[in-house]
């Protein structure tokens, strides 16, 4: 086994690796019959999950933990000491189902399993964010150091930097009714929640003509528009830009989402802007494939 990258251990610390989707964009064309879960799709001949459990492992950290697709805890070869928890409770559900799993630690780092660019050394880094008064960190990407691709995801300056990593203290969050409300969403009520908070944006006109009806609206839907009408940047202003393919006018600035965020999860949230590209990326489509396949031949991982 590579030796581990050793943490400055003042606080327990886990990781969770979430990967309970199935890649529906990821495999389109394969029979339905032929498909696995996204975290087990093959990259380089391995699952694509087992990188990030790689670097996770390295760091040494008092558990590791893998939300898998109800069935599939036992199809994951290799990782003896990794904690398998049954997921399937969708792409909000699943991060707090791990969080939940690992809530006797003080810190926990959640990763998305298809993040594979993600090393050791910059979890330690976001780590280092969670300081004692800070409850939830969810770091946004410098754009300038965004991967170059034809693709506009990854291309330096586009506004699609929200992150697949965040750390939490599982001590500090307010489990109430609102968030329980909210991961109990699965896919199809979630997709729906979120098509209305879209819709709702681009009807106004952008996010300042939403903020006239913000007080009236339910704090599941407040959290769901808050988070996609953010835009990654430190300066406390309103900035232009697209949200998804929309021309919504005006996005929302970092102080205000930490400020919303911590209403509604009851801690200190906040937002560091931080230059790791792997926080961005991700596998989506089988176009990817070939951007992560260069990328980890640049690690040393191949």
């Amino acid at each position: 086994m590579e030796e581990a990258v050793m943490p400055r251990k003042l606080e327990t610390l886990a990781i969770v690796v979430v990967g309970a989707g199935w890649g529906s964009r990821l495999q389109e064309g394969i029979p339905v019959e032929k498909r696995k879960p996204k975290a087990y799709y093959p990259v380089a001949g391995e699952p694509m999950v087992s990188y990030i459990l790689k670097e996770a492992l390295k760091i040494a950290p008092d558990a590791v933990f893998f939300v898998h697709p109800p069935g599939w805890g036992d199809k994951l070869e290799g990782f003896p000491e990794v904690r398998m928890v049954s997921g399937g409770n969708g792409p909000l559900g699943d991060p707090f189902t791990g969080i939940k799993a690992a809530e006797e630690f003080d810190q926990v780092i959640v990763v998305n399993g298809d993040a594979l660019l993600v090393t050791a050394e910059p979890l330690l880094e976001l780590q280092s964010a969670l300081r004692p008064e800070v409850g939830f960190v969810l770091p946004a990407i410098n754009p300038e150091v965004c991967f170059p691709d034809e693709s506009v995801k990854y291309i330096p300056g586009s506004m699609n930097r929200r992150p697949n990593v965040f750390a939490v203290r599982p001590g500090a969050l307010c489990w109430s009714e609102q968030l329980q409300k909210l991961l109990e969403m699965k896919n199809n009520g979630l997709s729906k929640l979120i098509g209305e908070a879209r819709v709702l944006i681009s009807i106004l006109g952008g996010w300042r003509a939403v903020l006239g009806i913000r007080p009236l609206m339910p704090p599941e839907l407040k959290f769901l528009l808050d988070l996609l009408a953010w835009h990654p940047t430190p300066f406390p202003k309103y900035t232009k830009g697209v949200i998804g393919r929309r021309y919504v006018g005006y996005h929302l600035p970092t102080y205000k989402l930490e400020k919303y965020m911590s209403a509604f999860l009851g801690c200190k949230v906040e937002i560091p802007l931080m230059s790791v590209a792997a926080f961005a990326f991700d596998i989506d489509y089988a176009v990817d494939v070939p951007v992560a396949l260069a990328e980890l031949r640049k690690q040393g991982r191949l």
